[in-house]
Protein backbone atom coordinates (compact mmCIF):
# COMPACT_ATOMS: atom_id res chain seq x y z
CA UNK A 1 0.00 0.00 0.00
CA UNK A 2 2.66 2.31 0.80
CA UNK A 3 5.19 1.63 -2.35
CA UNK A 4 1.17 2.01 -4.05
CA UNK A 5 1.06 5.97 -2.80
CA UNK A 6 4.74 6.87 -3.48
CA UNK A 7 4.55 5.88 -6.86
CA UNK A 8 1.35 7.89 -7.17
CA UNK A 9 3.23 10.57 -6.03
CA UNK A 10 5.65 9.98 -8.15
CA UNK A 11 3.83 10.19 -11.08
CA UNK A 12 1.36 13.05 -10.32
CA UNK A 13 3.71 15.93 -11.72
CA UNK A 14 3.16 14.20 -15.14
CA UNK A 15 -0.55 14.74 -15.25
CA UNK A 16 0.25 18.09 -13.78
CA UNK A 17 2.77 18.18 -16.98
CA UNK A 18 0.07 16.63 -19.58
CA UNK A 19 -2.48 19.01 -18.07
CA UNK A 20 -0.47 21.56 -19.18
CA UNK A 21 0.53 21.07 -22.48
CA UNK A 22 -3.38 20.49 -22.90
CA UNK A 23 -4.18 23.96 -21.74
CA UNK A 24 -1.65 25.71 -24.19
CA UNK A 25 -3.28 24.10 -27.10
CA UNK A 26 -6.22 25.68 -26.25
CA UNK A 27 -4.41 28.84 -26.32
CA UNK A 28 -3.60 28.45 -29.99
CA UNK A 29 -6.09 30.52 -31.49
CA UNK A 30 -4.97 33.58 -29.28
CA UNK A 31 -0.55 32.98 -29.53
CA UNK A 32 0.89 33.76 -32.15
CA UNK A 33 2.13 32.10 -35.14
CA UNK A 34 5.86 31.96 -33.74
CA UNK A 35 6.41 32.44 -30.10
CA UNK A 36 9.52 34.19 -28.14
CA UNK A 37 11.80 31.13 -26.65
CA UNK A 38 14.80 32.78 -25.89
CA UNK A 39 16.77 36.12 -25.15
CA UNK A 40 20.03 37.44 -25.52
CA UNK A 41 22.19 38.87 -23.03
CA UNK A 42 21.06 42.24 -23.78
CA UNK A 43 17.45 41.38 -23.09
CA UNK A 44 16.45 41.25 -26.60
CA UNK A 45 14.93 37.83 -28.72
CA UNK A 46 17.41 36.14 -30.36
CA UNK A 47 14.91 32.98 -31.02
CA UNK A 48 11.21 32.13 -32.08
CA UNK A 49 9.86 28.74 -32.29
CA UNK A 50 6.38 27.52 -33.08
CA UNK A 51 3.88 26.27 -30.26
CA UNK A 52 4.80 22.41 -31.48
CA UNK A 53 8.43 23.10 -29.17
CA UNK A 54 6.11 23.45 -26.38
CA UNK A 55 3.51 20.68 -26.63
CA UNK A 56 6.41 18.68 -26.98
CA UNK A 57 8.35 19.43 -23.69
CA UNK A 58 5.61 20.05 -21.59
CA UNK A 59 3.08 17.50 -22.82
CA UNK A 60 5.51 14.67 -23.81
CA UNK A 61 9.21 14.65 -22.66
CA UNK A 62 8.14 15.89 -18.84
CA UNK A 63 5.67 13.10 -19.06
CA UNK A 64 8.30 10.59 -20.34
CA UNK A 65 11.33 11.82 -17.56
CA UNK A 66 8.74 11.48 -14.81
CA UNK A 67 7.55 8.07 -15.65
CA UNK A 68 10.46 6.93 -16.28
CA UNK A 69 11.56 7.75 -13.24
CA UNK A 70 8.50 5.93 -11.66
CA UNK A 71 9.13 2.73 -13.27
CA UNK A 72 13.17 3.10 -12.28
CA UNK A 73 11.76 3.02 -8.44
CA UNK A 74 9.53 0.18 -8.73
CA UNK A 75 12.04 -2.16 -8.30
CA UNK A 76 14.16 -0.64 -4.89
CA UNK A 77 10.47 -0.01 -3.01
CA UNK A 78 9.29 -3.91 -4.01
CA UNK A 79 12.91 -5.15 -2.64
CA UNK A 80 12.97 -2.29 0.39
CA UNK A 81 14.45 1.14 0.30
CA UNK A 82 14.93 4.08 2.59
CA UNK A 83 12.60 6.49 3.31
CA UNK A 84 15.41 9.19 2.11
CA UNK A 85 15.42 7.58 -0.76
CA UNK A 86 11.37 7.56 -1.49
CA UNK A 87 11.24 11.21 -0.82
CA UNK A 88 14.17 11.91 -2.72
CA UNK A 89 12.76 10.45 -5.79
CA UNK A 90 9.06 12.24 -4.79
CA UNK A 91 10.58 15.60 -4.50
CA UNK A 92 13.08 15.67 -7.74
CA UNK A 93 9.90 14.43 -9.66
CA UNK A 94 7.75 16.81 -8.49
CA UNK A 95 10.22 19.68 -8.61
CA UNK A 96 11.14 19.18 -12.56
CA UNK A 97 7.53 18.47 -13.15
CA UNK A 98 5.98 21.71 -12.07
CA UNK A 99 8.35 24.00 -12.57
CA UNK A 100 8.89 23.28 -16.24
CA UNK A 101 5.75 22.70 -16.81
CA UNK A 102 4.63 25.81 -14.59
CA UNK A 103 6.98 27.84 -15.68
CA UNK A 104 7.04 26.97 -20.10
CA UNK A 105 3.25 27.49 -19.57
CA UNK A 106 3.44 31.36 -17.93
CA UNK A 107 6.00 32.25 -20.54
CA UNK A 108 3.35 31.20 -23.08
CA UNK A 109 0.33 32.63 -21.52
CA UNK A 110 2.59 36.02 -21.23
CA UNK A 111 2.35 36.00 -25.13
CA UNK A 112 -1.15 35.68 -25.65
CA UNK A 113 -2.50 38.60 -28.23
CA UNK A 114 0.77 39.55 -28.78
CA UNK A 115 1.07 40.81 -32.00
CA UNK A 116 4.95 40.65 -32.26
CA UNK A 117 6.67 38.39 -29.75
CA UNK A 118 9.91 39.95 -31.29
CA UNK A 119 9.89 42.54 -29.27
CA UNK A 120 8.61 41.17 -25.72
CA UNK A 121 10.77 41.68 -22.91
CA UNK A 122 13.07 39.68 -20.79
CA UNK A 123 11.02 39.70 -17.91
CA UNK A 124 8.18 37.30 -20.25
CA UNK A 125 10.30 34.72 -19.19
CA UNK A 126 12.10 35.65 -16.12
CA UNK A 127 9.17 35.95 -14.45
CA UNK A 128 7.70 32.81 -15.34
CA UNK A 129 10.61 30.84 -14.22
CA UNK A 130 11.15 32.76 -10.95
CA UNK A 131 7.19 31.93 -9.97
CA UNK A 132 7.76 28.06 -11.45
CA UNK A 133 11.01 27.61 -9.19
CA UNK A 134 8.99 28.90 -6.02
CA UNK A 135 6.13 27.23 -6.59
CA UNK A 136 7.55 23.92 -7.51
CA UNK A 137 10.20 23.89 -5.05
CA UNK A 138 7.33 24.52 -2.47
CA UNK A 139 5.42 21.55 -4.33
CA UNK A 140 8.37 19.20 -3.67
CA UNK A 141 8.76 20.14 -0.39
CA UNK A 142 5.02 19.46 0.45
CA UNK A 143 5.05 15.72 -1.64
CA UNK A 144 8.45 14.73 -0.08
CA UNK A 145 6.98 15.49 3.96
CA UNK A 146 3.37 13.79 2.73
CA UNK A 147 5.59 10.91 1.80
CA UNK A 148 4.79 7.32 3.96
CA UNK A 149 7.90 6.13 5.91
CA UNK A 150 8.98 2.56 4.91
CA UNK A 151 10.90 -0.29 7.43
CA UNK A 152 14.40 0.47 7.76
CA UNK A 153 16.76 -2.32 7.83
CA UNK A 154 18.56 -2.86 10.86
CA UNK A 155 21.67 -4.76 12.07
CA UNK A 156 24.70 -6.03 10.17
CA UNK A 157 25.28 -8.21 7.55
CA UNK A 158 28.87 -9.49 8.93
CA UNK A 159 29.99 -9.42 12.59
CA UNK A 160 31.59 -5.80 13.93
CA UNK A 161 34.61 -6.31 15.91
CA UNK A 162 36.03 -3.60 17.86
CA UNK A 163 39.70 -2.53 17.38
CA UNK A 164 41.61 -1.68 20.95
CA UNK A 165 41.03 1.36 21.78
CA UNK A 166 42.54 3.13 25.15
CA UNK A 167 40.64 5.64 27.44
CA UNK A 168 41.33 9.21 26.35
CA UNK A 169 43.74 7.45 22.84
CA UNK A 170 43.22 10.16 20.17
CA UNK A 171 42.59 8.44 16.57
CA UNK A 172 42.12 9.45 13.21
CA UNK A 173 42.00 7.53 9.69
CA UNK A 174 41.59 8.57 6.29
CA UNK A 175 41.06 6.77 3.03
CA UNK A 176 39.89 7.96 -0.60
CA UNK A 177 37.09 6.13 -2.06
CA UNK A 178 37.99 6.54 -6.18
CA UNK A 179 35.70 4.98 -9.03
CA UNK A 180 37.43 2.95 -11.92
CA UNK A 181 38.39 5.39 -15.30
CA UNK A 182 35.95 3.68 -16.99
CA UNK A 183 33.03 4.64 -14.88
CA UNK A 184 34.38 8.85 -14.17
CA UNK A 185 35.11 8.87 -18.08
CA UNK A 186 30.94 8.16 -18.61
CA UNK A 187 30.15 11.71 -17.09
CA UNK A 188 32.94 13.39 -19.17
CA UNK A 189 31.90 12.34 -22.44
CA UNK A 190 28.42 12.94 -21.79
CA UNK A 191 29.61 16.07 -21.11
CA UNK A 192 30.95 16.69 -24.34
CA UNK A 193 28.33 15.16 -26.50
CA UNK A 194 26.37 16.91 -24.81
CA UNK A 195 27.34 19.95 -25.28
CA UNK A 196 27.99 19.38 -28.90
CA UNK A 197 24.71 17.83 -29.68
CA UNK A 198 22.57 20.85 -28.10
CA UNK A 199 25.25 23.43 -30.15
CA UNK A 200 24.56 21.20 -33.41
CA UNK A 201 20.62 21.13 -33.00
CA UNK A 202 20.49 24.58 -32.02
CA UNK A 203 18.54 24.49 -28.27
CA UNK A 204 19.37 27.13 -26.32
CA UNK A 205 22.28 27.81 -24.45
CA UNK A 206 21.51 27.95 -20.43
CA UNK A 207 19.50 24.41 -21.27
CA UNK A 208 22.95 23.23 -22.42
CA UNK A 209 24.59 24.93 -19.94
CA UNK A 210 22.34 23.23 -17.10
CA UNK A 211 22.64 19.76 -18.73
CA UNK A 212 26.53 20.08 -18.87
CA UNK A 213 26.61 20.86 -15.52
CA UNK A 214 24.38 18.52 -13.79
CA UNK A 215 27.05 16.05 -15.64
CA UNK A 216 29.75 17.55 -14.05
CA UNK A 217 28.18 17.60 -10.59
CA UNK A 218 28.44 13.84 -11.08
CA UNK A 219 32.13 13.81 -11.36
CA UNK A 220 31.83 14.81 -7.28
CA UNK A 221 30.67 11.47 -6.69
CA UNK A 222 33.37 9.64 -7.99
CA UNK A 223 35.78 9.88 -6.03
CA UNK A 224 35.74 10.71 -1.82
CA UNK A 225 37.45 11.05 1.18
CA UNK A 226 36.46 9.26 4.00
CA UNK A 227 37.41 9.80 7.41
CA UNK A 228 36.74 7.97 11.02
CA UNK A 229 37.33 9.88 14.14
CA UNK A 230 36.16 11.58 17.47
CA UNK A 231 33.29 12.64 15.49
CA UNK A 232 31.84 9.65 13.76
CA UNK A 233 32.12 9.01 10.15
CA UNK A 234 32.55 11.84 7.45
CA UNK A 235 31.92 11.09 3.77
CA UNK A 236 33.20 14.21 1.59
CA UNK A 237 33.00 14.42 -2.52
CA UNK A 238 36.04 15.55 -4.34
CA UNK A 239 34.94 19.28 -4.28
CA UNK A 240 34.08 18.82 -0.67
CA UNK A 241 30.52 18.37 -1.89
CA UNK A 242 28.27 16.48 -0.92
CA UNK A 243 29.19 16.29 2.33
CA UNK A 244 27.46 13.17 4.39
CA UNK A 245 28.39 13.13 8.43
CA UNK A 246 27.20 10.03 10.94
CA UNK A 247 27.57 11.41 14.48
CA UNK A 248 29.17 9.11 16.40
CA UNK A 249 26.65 8.95 19.03
CA UNK A 250 23.79 7.98 16.35
CA UNK A 251 26.11 4.57 15.40
CA UNK A 252 25.32 1.17 17.04
CA UNK A 253 28.32 -0.63 15.22
CA UNK A 254 29.91 -0.96 12.03
CA UNK A 255 31.02 -3.74 10.04
CA UNK A 256 33.01 -4.59 6.91
CA UNK A 257 31.55 -5.81 4.02
CA UNK A 258 31.85 -6.86 0.13
CA UNK A 259 28.95 -4.79 -2.18
CA UNK A 260 28.22 -5.45 -6.08
CA UNK A 261 27.94 -1.42 -6.96
CA UNK A 262 25.90 -2.46 -10.13
CA UNK A 263 24.19 -5.93 -8.60
CA UNK A 264 22.98 -3.74 -5.45
CA UNK A 265 23.16 -0.44 -5.43
CA UNK A 266 22.50 -0.36 -9.81
CA UNK A 267 25.65 1.81 -10.01
CA UNK A 268 28.00 4.77 -8.59
CA UNK A 269 27.74 7.90 -6.30
CA UNK A 270 24.45 8.27 -3.35
CA UNK A 271 22.97 5.15 -4.22
CA UNK A 272 20.48 3.19 -2.94
CA UNK A 273 20.33 -0.21 -2.41
CA UNK A 274 17.81 -3.30 -2.63
CA UNK A 275 18.38 -4.11 1.60
CA UNK A 276 17.50 -0.47 2.75
CA UNK A 277 20.76 -0.06 2.71
CA UNK A 278 22.31 3.60 1.38
CA UNK A 279 25.16 5.28 1.49
CA UNK A 280 28.39 6.42 -0.89
CA UNK A 281 29.19 3.66 -3.76
CA UNK A 282 32.02 4.31 -5.81
CA UNK A 283 33.32 0.75 -6.59
CA UNK A 284 32.19 -2.52 -6.09
CA UNK A 285 34.66 -4.13 -3.06
CA UNK A 286 35.03 -3.81 0.36
CA UNK A 287 32.92 -1.17 2.16
CA UNK A 288 32.16 -0.09 5.56
CA UNK A 289 28.56 -0.37 7.04
CA UNK A 290 27.33 1.40 9.58
CA UNK A 291 24.61 1.06 11.71
CA UNK A 292 22.32 3.60 12.99
CA UNK A 293 19.89 4.08 15.58
CA UNK A 294 17.81 5.75 13.45
CA UNK A 295 17.62 5.16 10.19
CA UNK A 296 18.26 2.95 7.40
CA UNK A 297 22.10 1.51 7.27
CA UNK A 298 24.86 3.57 5.72
CA UNK A 299 27.48 1.98 3.73
CA UNK A 300 30.63 3.78 2.15
CA UNK A 301 33.11 1.71 -0.48
CA UNK A 302 36.79 2.20 0.74
CA UNK A 303 40.22 0.49 0.70
CA UNK A 304 40.87 -1.26 4.24
CA UNK A 305 37.28 -0.97 5.54
CA UNK A 306 38.25 -3.55 8.20
CA UNK A 307 40.40 -0.80 9.98
CA UNK A 308 37.60 1.76 9.21
CA UNK A 309 35.19 -0.36 10.42
CA UNK A 310 36.79 -1.85 13.45
CA UNK A 311 37.85 1.84 14.78
CA UNK A 312 33.67 3.75 14.21
CA UNK A 313 32.91 0.55 16.35
CA UNK A 314 35.44 1.16 19.01
CA UNK A 315 34.82 4.61 18.96
CA UNK A 316 31.01 4.07 19.46
CA UNK A 317 31.51 1.59 22.35
CA UNK A 318 33.38 4.34 24.13
CA UNK A 319 31.26 7.17 23.31
CA UNK A 320 27.76 4.73 24.56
Amino acid sequence: MKTARILLLITLPALVAAAAGIVGMLLIPDLPAMLAVHWGVDGSVDRLDGIGSYVAIVATLVPAFVLGAALFSISPLRHGTSSFYARTVVGLTTWFGVFISLSMFLGVLAQRGVADPATLPASTVLVPLLIGFVVALAAAMLAALVTPRLPQSTGLRADAAALPLADGELVYWAETARSPRGVIAIPVAAIVLIVVLFTVVGLPMWATLIVALFLASLLTMLSWHVVVDQRGLTVTGLFGFPRLHIPLDSVVAAAPIEVSAVGEYGGWGVRFGRSGNWGVIARAGGAIEVQRRSGANFVVTVDDAATGAGLLTALANRAH
